[in-house]
């Protein structure tokens, strides 16, 4: 038996961030913690254009308020949650921090779909749910 949070396909309720989907969020978040709006060569995730990136991150960020997001650290598993959305896929909220705030109320939206090779990423937006 293994402690690691696996992905739970229950649509009742909602679930801890499955332990293998977290290196990808992490690195998710590094990327827009750098700048890099577009998450581009990150494997398994959707690119966003440039404009998509602006728009559902960036701009996201600067209207929350004069803040520095930072790299996600390991609290982040406690209140972050996945729920299973139906055939394959999972709707994902990871909890975001800032260097002012620390926990802040932003989230990253994404859907995680699950196919026969493993697992892919499609980040939506930042903002306040």
């Amino acid at each position: 038996m293994t402690d690691e949070a696996l992905p739970m396909k229950d649509p009742d309720r909602e679930h801890p961030i499955a332990d293998v989907w977290r290196g990808t969020f992490r690195t998710v978040v590094a990327q827009i913690v750098a700048g890099d709006y577009q998450l581009q060569e990150i494997p398994d995730v959707t690119p966003l254009s440039l404009d998509e990136g602006l728009d559902v991150l960036r701009d996201r960020v600067a209207d929350y308020g004069e803040v520095t997001l930072v790299e996600l650290p390991e609290a982040t598993w406690e209140t972050s949650v996945a729920m299973w959305g139906g055939s394959d896929y999972w709707d994902v909220l990871v909890d975001l921090h800032t260097a002012e705030e620390g926990a802040s109320d932003l989230v990253l939206g994404a859907r995680v779909t699950e196919g026969d090779d493993g697992y892919s990423y499609t980040v939506h937006m930042i903002y306040v749910p």
